[in-house]
């Protein structure tokens, strides 16, 4: 029988790291800004079972290992929030009561300071992916623009897919999910967490990360509030935020069989997400006098065909992010992906500014002057991208 894990009190240890919030809406923060005011703050979120350490490192550690590392590098900021609630029942944290709580944490914060700007994009990984939705909702309420999101293996809000998926799930007296200890397929995930972790380790040119590092400074309990199937009556009957809260997604996904669902749904799953947020914007836009000819080309044209290339694959397991390689290609694909999704968002914006410039303008249905002028406008945008990225 595997001993119980002993888990660490969390406390503050890095530079950088400090505490928003108390009692059960309190975060483990971790904030760097960026170094090129030109790039957008991501904001990442954990998966259950480890804090935000599992994305920037813990003591003594190879900072190498870490995305956080990378992002610095191509000139991004980061800002992590790992749920950290005290001594609360972990069962009454709602995902979107975190949600509206952490928004309102960051925009305390950024709007107050010179450091952030208010562009923001978020990347989540695993069951992190899950409180992208409202967080998103509530960061526009704040007055955020939120770029795209970057799940990594994590998937779409949708209906799971046939086949038994057995999972043992252990939450002890205090409502917090010991996620490390629990079971898939009868298998405890910290053998499974380890034995990729080893592998990792061996794909490392420098320092790995060590199982010791790992299991004192990332490993934690989560808020069963906060599971895809939360026991929470209030999660239950919250308001549903709706797929249209999303971030248009590219998500970067595993390739290990181990991670099976990952490889096979995330892509798929986030691209039907992607598709009916489109279509549903396509449909707000033919309510106004505008070109629709050319609105309908450059939606089932440009745009719907973008969608496509919006995804990427790391080679690895569930933590397929971690590690020299991992992060560096992982970094590489975010930084990529949110090129690639910015062209998309400014062909949309462009378009919506020209239908609520002219909402009450008597524009005739071969009139393609707006049509043109978008194209133009987003010409000189893809340009002045390729500039930047050169």
């Amino acid at each position: 029988m595997t001993p119980e894990i002993q888990y660490a009190p969390i406390q503050c240890q890095i530079p950088g790291e400090h505490f928003w919030g108390s009692g059960a809406y309190r975060n483990l923060v971790y904030a760097r800004g960026p170094l090129d005011n030109r790039k957008p703050t991501i904001v990442f979120l954990a998966g259950a079972g480890h804090l935000g350490r599992v994305a920037y490192g813990y003591p003594g550690c190879d900072p190498r290992n870490f995305l956080d590392h990378w992002l610095k590098e191509l000139g991004f900021g980061f800002l992590v929030l790992s749920p950290a609630p005290e001594g609360n029942d972990g069962t009454q944290l709602s995902r979107s009561g975190w949600a509206k709580v952490a928004a309102e944490q960051i925009g305390c914060k950024f709007h107050s300071s010179t450091t952030f700007s208010t562009t923001l994009a978020i990347a989540a990984w695993s069951m992190g992916c899950g409180l992208v939705g409202p967080l998103s909702g509530y960061l526009q309420a704040q007055r955020f623009v939120v770029q795209g999101f970057i799940p990594l293996a994590g998937s779409a809000p949708l209906p799971k897919p046939s086949g038994n998926y057995i999972t043992e799930e252990i939450v002890d007296p205090n409502g917090m999910w010991d996620v490390a200890d629990s079971q898939v397929f009868g298998v405890q995930r910290l053998t499974v967490w380890r034995e990729e972790l080893t592998e990792i380790a061996n794909d490392c040119s420098g320092s790995p990360i060590t199982l010791e590092g790992y299991e004192r400074h990332i490993l934690c309990k989560t808020p069963a509030g906060l599971m895809s199937r939360s026991p929470n009556p209030i999660e239950r009957d919250a308001p549903d935020i709706g797929l249209q809260s999303f971030p248009l997604a590219a998500p970067v996904s595993p390739s290990r069989k181990v991670d099976f669902r990952h490889v096979l749904t995330d892509f798929s799953g986030w691209h039907y997400v992607n598709t009916q947020n489109l279509l549903g914007w396509y449909i707000n836009c033919k309510k106004y006098p505008i070109d629709g000819d050319a609105l309908w080309r450059d939606v089932s044209g440009v745009m719907f065909k973008s969608l496509a290339s919006l995804q990427a694959t790391i080679r690895g397991g569930h933590l397929f992010f971690v590690g020299e390689r991992g992060a560096q290609e992982t970094a590489l694909a975010l930084a990529q992906l949110l090129d690639d999704i910015t062209l998309i968002t400014a062909k949309q914006r462009l378009w919506s500014d020209a239908c609520e410039s002219n909402s009450s303008a008597e524009i005739a249905p071969n009139d393609a002057k707006i049509g043109s002028r978008v194209c133009v406008d987003l010409e000189k945008y893809s340009i002045q991208r390729q500039t930047e990225r050169n």
